[in-house]
């Protein structure tokens, strides 16, 4: 779903750009449809990492709930934390996944640099 320019008629992506590409007219927000925010990719990244951020706290405070509830009195017998050391090892390979999403991230931003721009694209295009 591309945006057609009411001026010079070139169809874009208005989450890509915010000005038209030909003839850098600055397009108005009633014109976005909602479907178009998902076309971009960046904006597909940013959902995926604000969610697993979102879903390692969820975890990490269920398990100091969980460990706030568990009885340590064995009278000096086995404790089985296997169990909680499974969740935080999930939260913690969950939360370096979500580091290399923010990395991925960075690319995006360095490129609004007028110097990077041809750098980042070089790389971008190369895989």
């Amino acid at each position: 779903d591309k945006l057609e320019c009411h001026v010079c008629g070139r169809k874009f992506n208005p989450f890509q750009n915010s000005h038209c590409p030909t003839c850098q007219r600055e397009i108005e927000s009633s014109h976005i449809c909602w479907r178009g925010y998902f076309m971009d990719v960046w904006n597909i990244i940013d959902i995926l990492n604000l969610g697993l951020f979102i879903f390692v706290l969820v975890v990490r405070f269920w398990l100091r709930g969980y460990l706030y509830t568990y009885d340590y009195n064995t009278h000096g017998g086995f404790l089985n934390f296997y169990p909680v050391a499974e969740f935080y090892y999930m939260g913690s390979w969950l939360n370096s996944f979500n580091a290399w999403l923010c990395f991925l991230k960075s690319f995006k931003y360095l490129a609004k640099i007028k110097q990077l721009r041809v750098l980042i694209r070089a790389i971008l295009y190369s895989g």
